[in-house]
């Protein structure tokens, strides 16, 4: 394989949050890649406030950072952004708000907030970021990224329809909408377009379902053994547990022939 640029989940994938760590296999592994000259991407759901607690030798080895699913686009200090439709986030905002489903939204500005305080969301985020986000309404900031819980079908079917457009992500019981034309699958092909690099010399390393797009987008998708059987039936190879050195592993089998 003729390997030049990498995609990779972060949570499950190349940070363990369960000891909050980044392996030192995992930092090994991205120190390889980049002295093969493969170009990095990061590419998580996290909002920019949720990986401030993530170590930076491992922010700075990417050569381009995915956020708030695909709808952030960072390559040193220059930022790309897609908004949500105004309309649309007005009126999903409205019915979020009369059926009291706790929202956290992301803006321009990087803000990262809960519409109200629910104590098992605010723990959630701190169990998976060592952060807790500001509680604070909407007032009307133009949006990147939502997340919500709420485990009523027919809510959460009414709000896919307000947000017709967007890029819907149903996970258990967070939900997020993005606009249309984002995903990690086109953060991918964004990174493709960016450095020149055709899909066919592309590799994509996820555990979660939100990674299957990115896994399909890429020319070689690996999973990661603590995956979901979803993730695996969609990927070319599946390596060890994350705690396993699992990402060291995939790196290692993209490089055999590389």
């Amino acid at each position: 394989m003729k390997i030049r640029l990498v995609s990779y989940d972060c949570d499950g994938t190349a940070y363990l949050n369960a000891s909050h760590e980044v392996l030192p296999s995992t930092m090994k592994a991205l120190h390889m890649l980049k002295q093969r000259g493969v170009k990095l991407l990061l590419n998580t759901g996290r909002a920019v406030r949720e990986m401030e607690r993530l170590p930076k030798e491992f922010l700075d080895l990417a050569d381009m950072i995915s956020a708030d699913g695909g709808a952030r686009i960072q390559v040193g200090n220059e930022v790309s952004r897609k908004i949500l439709d105004p309309a649309s986030a007005y009126a999903g905002m409205k019915l979020m708000a009369e059926h009291n489903i706790v929202c956290r939204w992301v803006d321009v500005k990087d803000q990262c907030c809960l519409t109200r305080w629910d104590k098992d969301v605010s723990d959630l985020f701190y169990r998976l970021y060592l952060m807790r986000p500001e509680v604070r309404p909407w007032n009307g900031e133009e949006l990147v990224q939502i997340t919500y819980y709420c485990d009523v079908q027919n809510l959460l079917d009414e709000i896919d329809d307000i947000f017709s457009g967007a890029v819907h992500t149903h996970l258990h019981i967070a939900h997020e909408q993005t606009a249309e034309g984002t995903g990690k699958d086109a953060a991918v092909r964004y990174a493709c377009t960016y450095f020149n690099i055709p899909k066919e010399e592309t590799a994509a390393i996820g555990d979660g379902g939100n990674d299957i797009s990115m896994l399909e987008a890429a020319g070689y998708g690996i999973a990661m053994g603590n995956g979901s059987e979803q993730v695996k039936s969609h990927a070319d190879y599946v390596t060890r547990r994350i705690e396993e050195d699992g990402f060291y592993d995939a790196v290692c089998h993209l490089l055999e022939d590389n």
